[in-house]
């Protein structure tokens, strides 16, 4: 009798899982398989097809794969007794295609989704994925697109939506949708992806609603934004007050003196400063000054997106000290006129070209401070202040100060046995994948592989070290892996400048 009733078990089970592609991807099915949610009301599939044999290239966080069929849905909601309308776009797996996941996207910039491109890296995983375009009206639209009031007063149901109500909402959606259109009774593992403002609509969901998740991998989070997003304008400030804006070309030279003064410092000669703590303390950028660049015209681009940037001329001559002032302010971070420092800098061999240069003007021939960029648009547009075009010291503080008088506290602390941390400059491309192994097998990460995407070590991969370890190679030998070494109490403190410049604290160093 108690094999007759396995073998009944089991064939549930299989029927659960026949079911094909066809079956799922329909508009009857999608809107049958909607869960009842309170406060939240469907007008249902606005958009739905079928794709097959879907190749996914890599991605900086997730590896590529091929032959991948999905039914690609769009679904419209509102609130009820309000006008707003707001959209999901879920990928669904072919039902041989998926393992019982369901993974949550952000976004980026001032956007709350980061579209096809981060949608795709579920089927990567055999997981259906999901993400929102917040009720701004359109997947391409941010933030900043968000219309007033009437009246002239801030949006707050698109600020909290965009603040983290509706990745939430897109998740328990997507979560009681794949529970019921693919009719299994395993447990349903989800997780979370994001990075930059991914990362912070990452927190804002393992902060309010932790029980809903299994796992996140978050990357690079944008958060305590009061201080971060005017902190892109910090130099260019700096330049305006010390009458020096240096060349693309004079900013690289020390940069390129940097690496090499700290190269070794982690016991390997291969061009990465694996320890920019210890940089941090023991290089002096003044050694530059004298020292000799020279340039052909060029043209900047992000290493990881592959955006073009500006276009820079030909320049040569000597390292000077307004130069190396420009560089340690970036590195050292925005400070108060009285000295007391706002926010944290750059590491010391970041490639600060997006906001450590200036800008060129044809017209003069010369570099200008000009703020423009993410933190530009934030202060004009959230704070409703006048134009940055006007820089100043007591400028920026304001900024700072208004932006964090706007914000609350809040303080996550992640206990080792549930949170790892790697800091890189990089491609992590499995990520993820080591996420879903620690929590479907028991598999516990201690390094994660990164992938060096230049250099001498161009597509190679090395472990990197769990947070706040450091690596450390023996015998100047690049074929062993490092040891991963906790830093002294000086070095360790690199990572947390104490923040005085107001009475509050921005976070919890204990």
């Amino acid at each position: 009798m108690a094999a007759r009733q396995i073998c009944m078990t089991l064939a549930v089970a299989a029927t659960a899982k026949a079911i094909s592609l066809s079956d799922i991807c329909s508009n009857s099915k999608v809107n049958g398989s909607l869960p009842s949610l309170q406060g939240i009301e469907f007008t249902g599939v606005t958009s739905i097809n079928t794709v097959l044999n879907a190749s996914v290239e890599s991605g900086i966080n997730y590896p590529g794969a091929t032959g991948r069929d999905y039914c690609n849905v769009t679904i419209t909601y509102h609130h009820a007794g309000k006008d707003d309308d707001i959209n999901v776009w879920y990928y669904l797996p072919s039902p041989a295609q998926y393992k019982d996941r369901f993974l949550a996207t952000g976004g980026g910039g001032f956007a709350i989704n980061s579209g096809a491109s981060l949608l795709q890296s579920g089927l990567v995983y055999d997981a259906a994925s999901g993400c929102t375009d917040g009720g701004l009206g359109s997947f391409g639209n941010g933030l900043t697109d968000a219309p007033l009031k009437g009246n002239g007063s801030i949006n707050y149901d698109a600020v909290y939506n965009f603040g983290y109500l509706s990745i939430h909402e897109m998740t328990v959606i997507g979560q009681g949708l794949v529970t019921n259109i693919y009719g299994t009774s395993s447990k349903l593992y989800s997780y979370y992806q994001g990075c930059s403002e991914g990362g912070r609509d990452g927190w804002s969901q393992v902060q309010r609603y932790g029980s809903q998740f299994d796992g996140a991998s978050i990357g690079a989070p944008a958060f305590r934004q009061a201080f971060q997003q005017p902190q892109h304008n910090w130099p260019q400030i700096f330049e305006s007050m010390n009458g020096y804006v240096p060349t693309t070309c004079e900013r690289q030279k020390i940069v390129n003196d940097t690496i090499a003064a700290c190269n070794e410092l982690d016991g390997l000669s291969d061009g990465v400063v694996s320890r920019s703590d210890l940089c941090r303390l023991h290089h002096n950028a003044s050694s530059s000054i004298g020292g000799k660049y020279s340039c052909a015209e060029s043209s900047s681009m992000n290493p990881i997106t592959g955006a073009s940037g500006s276009t820079s001329p030909a320049a040569n001559g000597t390292v000077t000290a307004g130069a190396v002032a420009v560089y340690n302010a970036i590195i050292e971070g925005p400070v108060h006129s009285h000295g007391r420092r706002i926010y944290t800098g750059y590491q010391p061999v970041a490639d600060v070209s997006s906001n450590g240069s200036g800008t060129y003007e044809n017209a003069t021939g010369k570099y200008e401070a000009v703020a423009t960029g993410i933190g530009n648009k934030w202060i004009n547009h959230l704070l409703n202040e006048v134009s940055t075009s006007t820089l100043s010291m007591d400028g920026i503080t304001g900024h700072f100060a208004l932006g964090f008088s706007r914000a609350y506290r809040s303080t996550v602390i992640a206990w080792k046995r549930h949170g790892r941390i790697w800091k890189t400059l990089g491609a992590l491309e499995n990520v993820l994948g080591s996420v879903i192994e620690w929590v479907e097998k028991g598999i516990e990460p201690t390094t994660l592989n990164a992938t060096f995407l230049f250099g001498d070590r161009e597509g190679q991969t090395e472990g990197l070290c769990s947070f706040p370890s450091r690596p450390m190679w023996k015998g100047n030998d690049s074929m062993e892996p490092p040891q991963c070494v906790m830093p002294d109490d000086e070095a360790l403190k690199t990572w947390f400048p104490k923040l005085n410049s107001i009475p509050l604290d921005v976070y919890d160093d204990a």
